[in-house]
């Protein structure tokens, strides 16, 4: 039908429309972590993002980049798009753009087109979007923290003619369900010198970290470096936290710039408990990345990782490396279509050589779901086109202890995506080795993308320091291994980059090949089984496995093996 139609279809509650993302699996009606909270005021507005249908040549097209300038050993490695050519690449058909911002302005909203051209995104009040969408839009508060959204109770439905031009309707069905960092109030304690003073004595610190991975902090950095820490929501930091850590530590006073708006910076917050994540993530991304780099923060008022990539892209000067401690299992997220749009999203960003690195969880094989029949896979972690951060954790208080793979890491194979080919062979080598004790067949999907890529400290068992409202506290997970092994990216970034070399953008292939031909680039984790505390599980073995995935950073040798 012509658009001038289009209206006519809304006055018939079903004619003509159809339902996005089909096989809806959550709503908020049934979520664990969220709670109804009511219906929401009329006039409220609601923050959403049309991801428009790329053309399918493009799609071939960014496909092929992607591979080829990740690759080590293709003669286009690292030769990343720039902003402008990315653009080009991911702008979806005009046909699809104009359709959806008239179908916006027939309601009465501006909408704002993102530089790639694939997203239109807008603020529309409640009662006007559940005309557009044919839904019903209700208000949640999740049990954790008392956050509230704004979300879809029920399936949303766009006129033929606009779902024909649109993927997915992002920020209506996909609910939050992230984890602050586990506090350790008892622990282990390390054999080594009070690096940030009594409080920290025994604990985990940046300098621990450095001896343990043979990190040499490169500074002053090279002026094409840069970092960036992701964070949601309701958290917060405060420079007194901060600078309360790099002055007990010895370390540089740190700058952080918030990229997309500033997050409240609130003492009071912070004594309330919202300031964990973002604490952790920055006080040691700034201990073990190159000192002198600012940190920046992408910041979001409300949870959605399309959002966060939308936003990465949009921005001309990216932070090479990024480092995000958010994830769900992917049955939890609203539906394979939401996660196809930000997998052709993460391919964006590595044809641009930025590299994007996710916690793998802190719950082990089962996830968040738990015990239910099957092991759940995490969401970003199970992306191909990502680097998964796992953890483990010291089997001995000394420095240079060897390490093991903590039994709270997330890991295993995705049942949504294929396994990509730079795994293959190390994978392959894992299940037909006799000394895996591979779990029942019928809890996971060996054909699947394999998690995680990459190890490093969990905190379980020693944990790490970090000043927190004023106070130093004991905290745990792969939120900290993430920060830890991005930090040491950026220092071989650093190297790349001095020498005029390109950073190092994707890194997985990068990754397994440096292990099939020196092994010695990273300490193998040979022990530790991730089943979270009770059930089946993955063992760590010899080489590559998914529990530890090709075992932890040795930074000094991985600066011999850079290609």
């Amino acid at each position: 039908m012509r658009f001038a139609l289009l209206l006519v279809a809304l006055v018939g509650a079903f004619a003509g429309w159809v339902q996005m993302e089909s096989g809806i699996k959550v709503t908020g009606r049934t979520h664990p972590a969220w709670v109804d909270h009511g219906v929401p005021d009329p006039s409220e507005t609601h923050h959403v993002v049309f991801a428009l249908k790329h053309d399918a040549a493009k799609l071939k097209e960014l496909d092929r980049i992607f591979w080829e300038v990740s690759d080590p050993r293709h003669k286009n490695y690292g030769k990343y798009l720039t902003f402008e050519e990315s653009n080009r690449l991911m702008a979806a058909p005009q046909a699809h753009i104009d359709i959806v911002g008239q179908y916006l302005t027939t309601f009465g909203v501006s909408g704002k087109l993102n530089p790639n051209q694939d997203m239109i995104t807008a603020d529309i009040p409640v009662a006007t979007l559940e005309k557009m969408l044919n839904t019903k839009l209700g208000k949640y508060e999740r049990l954790l923290d008392k956050e509230t959204l704004i979300r879809a109770s029920q399936a949303y439905y766009l006129p033929e003619e606009v779902a024909a031009c649109v993927d997915i309707v992002g920020n209506l069905l996909d609910f939050p369900n992230w984890g602050q960092p586990r506090i350790v109030e008892v622990g282990a304690v390390g054999n080594w010198p009070n690096y940030c003073g009594t409080p920290c004595s025994g604990k985990i610190t940046p300098q621990v970290i450095q001896q343990q991975y043979n990190s040499t902090n490169y500074t002053p950095s090279n002026p094409k470096n840069s970092v960036a820490v992701a964070e949601f929501q309701g958290q917060e930091y405060d420079s007194s936290d901060l600078n309360m850590f790099t002055s007990a530590c010895g370390l540089p006073t740190e700058t952080v710039n918030p990229k997309l708006g500033n997050p409240p910076n609130n003492g009071a917050d912070c004594a309330a408990g919202g300031c964990v994540e973002s604490l952790l993530d920055l006080e040691f991304m700034h201990g073990i990345a190159p000192h002198d780099l600012v940190v920046n923060d992408y910041w979001l008022s409300s949870y959605s990782i399309l959002d966060w990539i939308n936003d990465v892209l949009a921005d001309v000067n990216a932070s090479l490396v990024h480092s995000v401690s958010y994830g769900n299992d992917e049955s939890q997220q609203s539906s394979t279509q939401y996660m196809l749009t930000c997998n052709t999203q993460f391919q964006a960003a590595a044809t641009r050589g930025l590299s994007l690195l996710f916690a793998s969880g802190d719950q082990g094989v089962w996830g968040r779901e738990g015990h239910n029949g099957h092991f759940n896979p995490d969401f970003p972690a199970g992306s191909p086109y990502i680097t998964a951060v796992g953890g483990s954790d010291l089997d001995g208080t000394t420095i240079g202890s060897p390490e093991i793979c903590c039994q709270d890491s997330g890991g295993g194979f995705s049942i949504t995506f294929a396994q990509p080919s730079y795994q293959t062979s190390a994978v392959a080598g894992y299940l037909s080795n006799p000394s895996a004790n591979l779990p029942p067949s019928n809890l996971y999907n060996s054909s699947g993308r394999a998690y995680p890529d990459i190890s490093a400290i969990f905190g379980l068992y020693i944990p790490y320091c970090i000043a927190e409202s004023g106070r130093w506290v004991g905290v745990a997970g792969t939120s900290a291994s993430c920060p830890v092994v991005a930090g040491i990216i950026a220092n071989l970034n650093n190297v790349q980059l001095n020498a005029g070399k390109p950073q190092m953008g994707f890194l997985n292939p990068w990754l397994y090949q440096t292990l099939a031909a020196h092994p010695d680039a990273f300490y193998d984790i040979t022990q530790g089984c991730n089943n979270g505390g009770s059930g089946a599980c993955f063992t760590a073995i010899a080489g590559w496995d998914p529990c530890s995935g090709v075992g932890r950073p040795i930074q000094g040798n991985m600066q011999k093996y850079l290609p």
